[in-house]
This record gives C-alpha cells, structure tokens and sequence, in this order.
C-alpha cells in the first residue's frame, strides 16, 4: 500500500472554530485576538469578512478595528482549537475512504 502525504492549511482556523461554536457570529468580521489587559494585544486570526476590511494577522487590536470598525473581537479558546485540530485528520480519513 503506498503512502499518502498530505498537508491541511486550515485558513482562518480560530476564527472558524469560533464562528463553529458560536454560529451568531457566522458571516460577520470577527477577529481572534489576544488580551490588550494582559499582553500587547493582537490578532491571532480573523474571518475572511474582516480579511477583506483588511485586518491583517499579528496586528494590533487598535490597528485592525481602526481598519474594521464593526470588528468582533473574541478571545481565544485553546482548548476549543486542540480538540478541533484533533478532529482533522480523521475528518479527512472518512473523506478520502467514502471516495
């Protein structure tokens, strides 16, 4: 049996598990984003919503609501991501054995 490499870039991973949990939030400029109280701030990732208002990764919090002014931000969930993350694989198992 030969062996298969694949690679999954999950775009907007944070984000789409966000918007999986919390489907209010599906469609709308949402960026994930690190404490401003605790540390500098920034975005870990946004919807492609927000992407096209042009928040960009690893800005500043201030500097990706100036560029999107109706941004939601969220706080990140670790735990919610490693679950997901874990999910994948297995995810794309079924797929590629159904086919």
């Amino acid at each position: 049996m030969a062996e298969i490499i694949l690679h999954s870039d999950l775009n907007c991973f944070y984000a789409s598990v966000e918007m999986n949990e919390n489907p209010s939030l599906r469609g709308k400029a949402i960026a994930v984003c690190g404490s401003t109280e605790d540390r500098h701030g920034i975005v870990l990732t946004a919807s492609y919503p927000a992407k096209r208002m042009g928040v960009k990764t690893g800005a500043a919090n201030w500097q990706a609501k100036q560029a999107c002014p109706g941004l939601i931000c969220v706080p990140p969930h670790y735990e919610l991501y490693l679950k997901y993350s874990k999910l994948v694989p297995k995810v794309i198992l079924v797929t590629l054995k159904s086919k």
